[in-house]
């Protein structure tokens, strides 16, 4: 968990620009600085205002970064907990969500890759369960300002909220002119809690950098504005082909990783399946599980059919095909769950979790043990990459740094390795050095915890699944 050197199919340059912006907002820099082509309004700024203010407090330096953007991250096992409790009626859910989550390659590689998409998830999950704790009562203005004032903050850490929220506002749209318009007043409440989060930043932008700037300068709009109508359909609909199928195994790829080291080729095929395939983001043992309990449970169908999971069913679905669509086009043939579906992966994370929590001893052990060999190799690996380090042999006259060839990595390692060089950037895991099979020691103690708390907690007579609750 403490990296060297950031990697991993063909992520680059990400973790640097955010660090960056994390910096600008801690020592008050210039407002038009500019990274590569991305000025400051092409990302929305709450993440690294937030992580500003703890390199303010604590030092500019990147281990100080790393450390509060994972703790940041790693608030998203509060409202999954919260799920799985409700779900599976009782700590055992609450245990199995969590653990589930502990062990999900997206959620932990997503968590360790500074960027601003791991505190994100965690404001949509919260915001989805704000939200979806007021769906069986009338509307009042406390608990819908919340929702929105929080859905609202999520957005300003990363546009990938944006589908969640357009999904809610219909649906609480829906709810109000079902009810004859009762709840005006709450209605108006939330739309006001979200404006005077999101228009201060706007009107700002707007102000300093005009509209073209602040609009024009996300990567998304400023590929997809320049397609056809025509042409950005089909766009999408690869788009979200490539996120359904297991596209790692297109020829194209056989090239793309190509590597010395077998050690890094594996793990650059294994980290593009588990973060761009919405499937394999599950894991495999767990998308084997879902498979198992919908075809071996019709009950679950029944369950839907009396209403307990229809919103879940048809929200999950819209947001997946609209989160998919706001992407622009891509350069190679992998998907795009990374993006905007990781709080779904994590959601059905903590419906299967509330299940295996109740579940069988039989059934707990089979998928607990299966979960941590496939998740705790494809972890294991893919840290023990990044731990990895290369010798600089020189520059070229560019001033990018050369490697020694015996390395055998990838292009994008050594391209994410010689950023950190030349930026003469010191990570965590240097840091920390010798120490670090302390940490592994004590995450090893922590995941023997929480399998011990979901295997000894839970009801293990109640052999059906969690009630379907909203």
């Amino acid at each position: 968990m403490l990296p060297r050197c950031y990697s991993g199919g063909t992520w680059y340059w990400d973790w640097a620009e955010h660090y960056c912006r994390s910096r600008l907002f801690a020592e008050q820099g210039d407002q038009y600085t500019a990274w590569g082509p991305y000025r400051l309004p092409a990302r929305p700024p709450l993440v690294n205002v937030v992580l500003g203010f703890a390199l303010s407090h604590f030092g500019s330096r990147m281990p100080v970064y790393q450390t509060s953007y994972a703790l940041l991250s790693a608030l998203a096992v509060l409202p999954i907990a919260r799920f799985s409790c409700h779900w599976g009626a009782g700590r055992g859910g609450l245990w199995g969500g969590v653990l589930l989550l502990a062990l999900n390659p997206m959620f932990v590689q997503n968590g360790t890759f500074s960027w601003s998409r791991g505190p994100t998830s965690y404001l949509i999950l919260l915001t989805l369960w704000l939200y979806a704790s007021t769906r069986r009562k009338p509307l009042q203005p406390g608990p819908i300002a919340l929702a929105m004032g929080v859905g609202a903050l999520s957005l300003l850490g990363h546009y990938s909220a944006g589908p969640y929220l357009i999904i809610l506002a219909g649906h609480l749209l829906a709810r109000w002119v079902r009810g004859r318009f009762a709840g005006t007043r709450a209605l108006l409440m939330g739309a006001s809690a979200a404006g005077m989060i999101l228009v201060p930043w706007f009107a700002w932008s707007f102000a300093t950098f005009g509209w073209q700037t602040t609009m024009g300068n996300n990567s998304s709009v400023a590929t997809i504005s320049n397609l056809s109508r025509a042409n950005y359909v089909a766009m999408a609909g690869h788009n979200l082909f490539d996120s359904l199928y297991p596209t790692i195994l297109a020829p194209e790829y056989r090239e793309m990783f190509r590597q010395e080291r077998l050690a890094g080729l594996i793990r650059d095929r294994l980290f593009v399946m588990y973060q761009t395939n919405l499937w394999a983001a599950l894991t495999l043992t767990n998308l084997v599980a879902l498979f198992s309990l919908l075809c071996l449970r019709p009950f679950v169908a029944k369950s839907a059919r009396k209403g307990g999971w229809i919103f879940w069913l048809v929200f999950m679905s819209l947001v997946s095909v609209l989160g998919i669509a706001v992407h622009g086009p891509k350069e190679d043939r992998s998907g795009l769950a990374h993006i905007c579906l990781q709080p779904l992966v994590f959601l059905t994370l903590a419906w299967l979790g509330s299940i295996l929590g109740n579940a069988r001893r039989m059934a707990k052990a089979v998928w607990i043990g299966a979960t941590v060999v496939e998740s705790g190799a494809v972890l294991a690996l893919h840290f023990y990459v990044q731990s990895l380090v290369l010798v600089e042999v020189g520059r070229t006259d560019s001033g990018w740094v050369q490697f020694d060839p015996a390395a055998g990595l990838s292009h994008h390692t050594q391209l994410n390795w010689g950023l950190k060089i030349m930026n003469q950037i010191t990570f965590l895991g240097d840091a920390v050095g010798s120490a670090a099979p302390g940490v592994w020691i004590a995450l090893a103690v922590l995941l023997t915890v929480l399998i011990v708390r979901c295997w000894c907690t839970g009801t293990a007579a109640n052999r059906n699944l969690p009630s379907a609750r909203s």
